[in-house]
This record gives structure tokens, sequence and C-alpha cells, in this order.
């Protein structure tokens, strides 16, 4: 990350669980505890042994943690900088960036080794780049933000076709990647620097998905989420869960956010999420009907008891 420092405050914000993960990742494991102060790690494969400091208030706390990372710089053979990326918070790294962080990180137990079919992969992160601008577009449209997108006033909006503001959105909402981490499969991502919209309402999207992810597969807590969202949205919300289970993939999201009181981290195993694709689906023939398409625009706590109209997973074409 290009504008990330090595100043004191980057480096007291570390955290030493995150270090310590990070290094049993590379093969280091602790060969001694000094006390409360600090432990001593090594590896097989380096002569080098590495002291994480346990307390900031410690007076080499800096001193040590440079080393560390001029330790791991030889190491790894990997820039300082980037090592520094590793291992901040996703919080920190939203701060420095400006603009919200996601660390999207996979793992496949079923597959062979440490390898993964490259399509498995493009398909969940098209998935949830999805379910993004899905979520998106409501937020946007229930705003009227979108207005500003196109400088028009009163009815000259409602004039534009639908393909038209979809493009649009499409674009202010695409998400970039700023760079890979090395534990499981991990992508690191954010919205466009270039985008007008998604200061204003990227936190509010990844509020809604970190909210959805949250529930797992209780569909007591899924429905009343689900139940604000338009029908787009849910069909796109279980394709995404739909990826993570055909994929047998477990996902690992940290969110950073420049709100200080968003984001944070969630787990969703396949089979978690194939438990919510099963939960959802189920309820076509229960108590509960998904409406609020562009077609039907009720918002779904108004529908009364009937059934879906089809299968939430048998998702119609959306124009994304």
């Amino acid at each position: 990350m290009n504008n990330l420092d090595l100043s004191p405050a980057v480096i007291q914000g570390m955290n030493v669980t995150r270090i310590s993960d990070y290094l049993r990742s590379k093969g280091w494991d602790i060969e001694e505890n000094l006390g409360e102060k600090a432990t001593v790690w090594a590896n097989d494969e380096s002569d080098y042994e590495i002291i994480v400091p346990l307390k900031k208030e410690l007076g080499d706390y800096t001193k040590r943690i440079l080393e560390l990372l001029e330790i791991l710089e030889t190491t790894e053979n990997r820039s300082r900088l980037d090592i520094l990326n590793d291992l901040l918070e996703p919080s920190q790294v939203s701060t420095v960036m400006g603009r919200e962080v996601v660390m999207f990180s996979l793992t496949f137990p079923t597959e062979y080794g440490s390898e993964a079919p490259i399509f498995k992969l493009a398909n969940i992160l098209m998935e949830f780049q999805k379910i993004i601008y899905h979520l998106g577009k409501r937020i946007l449209l229930k705003k009227s933000i979108t207005k500003n997108l196109f400088e028009l006033k009163g009815d000259e909006f409602l004039d534009l076709e639908d393909k038209t503001i979809d493009d649009k959105i499409g674009e202010e909402l695409n998400l970039t990647a700023f760079g890979a981490f090395h534990v499981a499969f991990g992508i690191k991502l954010t919205s466009s620097p270039i985008s007008s919209l998604a200061p204003a309402v990227m936190p509010e999207i990844l509020k809604e998905f970190y909210g959805l992810i949250g529930c797992g597969d209780d569909i007591d807590q899924i429905l009343p989420r689900l139940l604000e969202l338009p029908t787009n949205a849910i069909h796109q919300y279980v394709n995404f869960l739909t990826a993570l289970k055909s994929a047998q993939a477990d996902l690992f999201f940290e969110w950073g956010s420049t709100h200080p009181e968003y984001g944070g981290s969630c787990h969703l195993s396949h089979q978690t999420a194939e438990n919510a694709v099963n939960a959802i689906n189920h309820t076509r023939s229960g108590r509960m009907r998904f409406v609020g398409d562009e077609h039907d625009p009720v918002s779904l706590s108004d529908s009364v008891q009937t059934q879906l109209p089809m299968k939430v997973s048998e998702s119609p074409e959306d124009g994304y």
C-alpha cells in the first residue's frame, strides 16, 4: 500500500494476536516465553529469532516491531510495507486509505493441498460484487442519491431507462483489489478511488451484507433482514451462498470501516451457507412471500401470508 508508512501511531496500533497468527501461518513457533513481556519465535527454515513484545507500554516496543519487520523482510523477500500491510487490522488500513476495506479470505477444505480451481474463486468474487451492486442500488434509490449522478431533477429522473441507471450504479460500486495476503486464498478489496458515490453508501452496503452473513443459517435472524430487501437482492444473496456451497469454500470476512461504529469479522462455512440456502428456500411453501422487485415494489414487511413465487436460488435475469 503506497500511502502506508511506518509512523509510531501505525506501529502502536498493531495487534499482537494478529502478529502471532501471521507468524504461525508462516511456520514460526514460540520457542520461549519471557513472562508477560514478550515471546521468542523460531522457524526451522531460518537462523533468525523474532521477539514479539506483548505490551505496548514497554520502552523497546517500537524497536522490537521494527526488528520483526526487518527479519520478515529478509526471510520472505518482501518489502517491509507489504508485510506491515498484512499485519494491520482492516480498520487501520481503512483509516489510512480513507475508504472501506474488506479482507476476503477463502479456504477450500475438500481440495487437494493448498490449491483450488481458479473458476471457483472467480465465481465467488463475482457473486459478491453482484450482491454489493444490488444492495447498493436499493440504498441509492431509496435515498434518491442516484438523481445526483445524472444531474436531473424531478420527473426527468423517472424517464431514464433502468439499464442506464444500472450501468451507472454498477460503475460507481465496483470494488477494486489492492493486494493479496498470504493466509489461505485472501484478497484485499476496497471501493473505487474515483467513485463519487461509494464514500456515502459503501459503509451502509457492507453493514447490510455483514449483517446477513452474521446470521449464518439461523432463519429466524435471516428473515427479518430479507424482509427489507427487494427480490433481486434476495436472489443474489442466495446466489452468493450457493457459490460458497458449490465450491465447498469457507469464508472469513473482515471489514474495516471509516465509521468507528462499523466493521468487524465473521466466519461463514460452506455447510452453513448450504443450510441457509435450504432454510430460505423452505419459506417458498411456508409463511412468507418475497416481493419488492422492479415489477412489484411492495416492501416485504407489508406482505401477507402467501408463498414464494419461485425458488430464490433460481435467479431471474437482472441485467448485471
